[in-house]
């Protein structure tokens, strides 16, 4: 690889991030490489500030519904899997669909498998209205290690309510039941 100051670097000089990145810009730049493209986690070793440019071109790989599948726009889907608010965060809301386990008892026993939900108010829950929608709210909760942790020390040292962290999005912030100074906000 070349950077802008005409300096090169092998491989094996380069980060992993880097490297994913240099490698889903050559499968967007080549119109022969039509597929499924299905990666884990992909802002793994990625600079956090970088995450929305991972998530552009991932949305730039798949192909356009709204247009004719041509050499301009190949027929690519990507799917990818996170546990990352951030990415969750820089994707639309109707891309998303967050999997959970489901139980379901049977006369054979105790059976489980992965139940699919969109995000409410998407064209996901307008094509699928007999299933319940995961609120962003929730979503983020699960998200959200610390959290799950916080409640957890707190509950190990005996206080009452959780103070909660706030993201930036309205939409999240009226899903938080918030505990300040012993009174909901």
């Amino acid at each position: 690889m070349t950077d802008r100051h005409a300096t090169s670097h092998v491989a094996s000089a380069l980060s992993d991030g880097t490297l994913r990145f240099l490698a889903l810009t050559v499968m967007e730049a080549d119109p022969r490489s039509a597929s499924l493209l299905c990666l884990e986690e992909p802002e793994n070793g990625v600079h956090p500030q970088r995450v929305p440019a991972v998530i552009e071109l991932l949305g730039d790989l798949a192909a356009d519904a709204t247009l004719a599948v041509d050499a301009s726009n190949p027929l690519r889907q990507v799917i990818i899997n996170t546990h990352s608010p951030s990415v969750v965060a820089w994707v639309d809301d109707g891309a998303l669909t967050a999997a959970r386990e489901a139980r379901v008892q049977d006369a054979h026993g105790l059976d489980s498998y992965v139940m699919f939900q969109p995000l409410p108010n998407t064209w996901r829950t307008r094509a699928q209205p007999d299933v319940a929608p995961m609120h962003v709210g929730a979503l983020f909760a699960f998200l959200d290690p610390l959290h799950l942790i916080d409640e957890q020390v707190k509950a190990k040292r005996g206080h009452v309510g959780a103070t909660g962290r706030v993201l930036q999005r309205k939409d999240v912030q009226l899903a938080f039941d918030l505990a300040v100074g012993g009174e909901a906000a």
